[in-house]
């Protein structure tokens, strides 16, 4: 058709663009708005391929778009009744033969759905439900867990504040729960177009149905238009509501708001189309407005109802087009329609409103089909709803294909020139270059290989320093690690040798001994501060001194080709263990300050180790030491967490400036070895081939713009 061509012809324009910009894009630097806009005129580009135009059938409970998209396709597609209302997004295209499919949700939208309602059901009891992960909800027993602690908690809430909270989304809950792994909702069935009666709000699969597609053989729609009818908003499923709200505001080429007199534009509908005409007020350019049943009126009412109608778009400031607003019966224009043709009585469920007709001919049961093919050229109604299906379809055949031709120019032509902005300064640039093409090609690739060798250096340096100032790790030191101290320190305690002890303090004039002469001892063998020292530097090592030998790895990982052995050595030695290390030895030192006191303090308490022997007063002697000093021990241990990390922090600090100069003060020996190891072969086969795809570009970008 003439429309299918008009969009092939676009894509086929349009498809180099891409191409282009992905030849040019390891050779340019992109910012991200740039980069973001591109990307998704790709996706746009993607979509030109769907060579389908949809109209979309969009209005509230019974306004009667089932009816007037069966009148359209003159034949009973859809459900109709005042009684139902449509469900699932449902998409008629014209086809090879009549089928029907009803496509089920995945898994991943069934977890989805799991969480929101979750979310609802915990808004309404101010409680977090939601915390099940999507993992979690591919086993059963989890989701069982989930389901009881929410039933828990709604009973809780419910006894506890003694008001009962709607049950709504609680039971579309448990129906998810009770049918999460049925197998047909694993995939998609196909059903006869008959029982697309049946699916309609409250039908028990309509939880998991996602969308409806009908194919229809025998139809006058051109190929290429969809028809498409969407849920109203007050529908159960969220998901659905959604679908209709994007349809109309994103893929619809046109859309049709239907209407039942005395309820004309009102509701969550009314409430839609406003926020539409206030963020883009260009979508209801594309809107058709029929008000359905107009039959059941009398001529007093229907001036009423248009004057509300009239009264509505202003107040609302809907800029519509009034030769696209209709006022018709569906139903009477269905049914004259088909006994005009003769298919009446092919009908199961038309048939049955044939005394509708009464409205407008006395016997309908006697109308023949030369009389129904008259009504349609002089009724006013049916001629209207005549005039609404030719002014649509020749809508989406005319001003939408002019529309749409004129969107897709448009974006082209910004897409060729968001890339022929990028691509123009090196295109330039090789057309003033010298003709030394070894020498410039290695002097470009050894700048290029320099510059972005020496920012992923710094970026590495920069990213180790602030991961360290921004972490919440404060607990180096914890309570398991006092212990082992305690531990080591009694066991050197016990492992002193009695008769040393006894001989020692035996010396002179005081032959029963005295333990005046036991702090001394007691300093020197026990050495508490090498003892901290040693378990503070065991506490670091995996947080940090690790850290520092992962960071001194990833930044000779790089490109060890190109880091000269002086500035290696350099980063090693910075990188090393042994600065921390004196730091934290002058930390463990600083927190000792207290120790010789502590040790005079308990020497001053000796004389209260009472016994008759000398033995005896030593024994109880080092067990005060041992109470005396783990007691000690634990409040150093307090203020150890608080020093380290002020350590760690200072040093970092220190390791980052030192670092930076020294990769500062070393880019003239990185500059010299990279330019010595690239090969002027390799630097020239680069450049050869970036100049050839920057001058095909660029000449390609020029042919599509002309």
């Amino acid at each position: 058709s003439n429309l299918c061509s008009v969009i092939l012809s676009a894509f086929n324009q349009a498809e180099p663009v891409p191409t282009v910009y992905e030849y040019i894009k390891p050779y340019i630097a992109i910012d991200d708005t740039i980069k973001n806009y591109i990307e998704q005129r790709k996706d746009w580009l993607t979509r030109l391929k769907e060579i389908e135009f949809p109209v979309a059938f969009f209005g509230s409970f019974s306004a009667g778009k089932s009816t007037i998209i069966n009148a359209i396709l003159s034949q009973e597609i859809l459900p109709e009744a005042t009684q139902s209302t449509t469900a699932f997004p449902t998409i008629i295209r014209k086809g090879s033969k009549d089928e029907v499919f009803v496509y089920y949700i995945d898994n991943q939208i069934k977890k989805y759905l799991w969480h929101q309602l979750c979310q609802e059901i915990g808004g309404k009891i101010s409680s977090n439900l939601d915390t099940i992960s999507d993992d979690e909800l591919d086993n059963l027993g989890m989701r069982s867990d989930s389901i009881g602690k929410i039933r828990q908690a709604t009973s809780q809430y419910e006894e506890r504040t003694e008001a009962k909270i709607d049950t709504k989304p609680y039971n579309t809950l448990g129906q998810l729960y009770q049918s999460w792994d049925k197998l047909e909702y694993k995939q998609r069935k196909s059903i006869k177009v008959e029982e697309l009666k049946d699916y309609v709000e409250g039908h028990s699969d309509a939880l998991f149905i996602d969308r409806i597609e009908v194919s229809i053989a025998k139809t006058d729609i051109p190929d290429e238009i969809v028809i498409v009818d969407l849920p109203g908003l007050a529908v159960a499923n969220q998901r659905h509501i959604q679908f209709t709200k994007d349809y109309i505001e994103k893929k619809a080429k046109a859309f049709v708001v239907c209407m039942k007199p005395k309820h004309l534009l009102e509701g969550q509908e009314i409430e839609f189309l406003e926020e539409v005409n206030r963020n883009n007020p260009t979508i209801l350019q594309r809107s058709f407005w029929v008000i359905n049943q107009w039959d059941t009126l009398n001529d007093n009412q229907q001036k009423e109802e248009e004057k509300n109608f009239n009264e509505k778009i202003q107040r609302y400031n809907f800029a519509i087009t009034p030769n696209r607003v209709f006022k018709f019966s569906a139903l009477n224009y269905f049914l004259v329609t088909a006994i005009s043709n003769g298919s009446l009585n092919q009908t199961s469920k038309l048939q049955t409103h044939l005394t509708n007709l009464r409205k407008i001919v006395t016997d309908p049961n006697s109308l023949t089909q030369d009389q129904a093919k008259h009504l349609l050229i002089e009724n006013s109604e049916l001629k209207s709803f005549a005039d609404f299906s030719e002014s649509l379809f020749n809508y989406l055949n005319s001003t939408a294909k002019d529309e749409f031709l004129k969107d897709a120019k448009t974006e082209l032509s910004r897409m060729i020139n968001s890339i022929e902005k990028l691509l123009s300064p090196l295109y330039d640039q090789y057309k003033g270059s010298g003709v030394d093409l070894e020498e410039e090609s290695k002097a470009r690739e050894v700048n290029k290989q320099f510059g972005e060798f020496f920012e992923k250096l710094e970026q590495k340096i920069k990213k180790f320093a602030e991961e360290i100032r921004v972490s919440n790790e404060s607990n180096f030191w914890k309570s398991t690690d006092t212990s082992p101290l305690q531990n080591q320190l009694n066991h050197k305690i016990s492992e002193l040798n009695r008769e040393i002890l006894r001989n020692e303090l035996s010396i002179g004039l005081d032959t029963e001994g005295s333990l005046s002469r036991l702090p001394d001892i007691m300093e020197r063998s026990l050495d508490l501060t090498t003892l901290l020292r040693k378990k503070m530097i065991e506490v670091i090592k995996d947080n940090f001194i690790k850290r520092l030998n992962s960071l001194l790895f990833e930044l000779q990982e790089i490109n060890q080709e190109y880091l000269p052995e002086s500035l290696l050595q350099q980063l090693e030695d910075k990188l090393s263990p042994k600065d921390i290390t004196m730091r934290i030895n002058g930390l463990a030192d600083s927190l000792l300050y207290a120790y010789g006191e502590k040790m005079e303090s308990i020497g001053l308490t000796l004389q209260e180790c009472k016994g008759n022997t000398l033995e005896e007063r030593i024994a109880l002697a080092l067990k005060k030491y041992e109470e005396e000093l783990k007691i000690f021990i634990i409040e150093i241990a307090k203020d150890i967490n608080k020093y380290i990390r002020r350590s760690i922090t200072n040093h970092t600090e220190d390791i980052e400036t030192e670092l930076l100069k020294i990769l500062k003060d070393g880019k003239g020996s990185i500059f010299t070895e990279i330019y010595r190891k690239i090969k002027v072969s390799e630097a020239i086969a680069k450049e050869t081939k970036k100049r050839t795809l920057i001058n095909y570009c660029y000449s390609k970008l020029v042919q599509l713009r002309n």
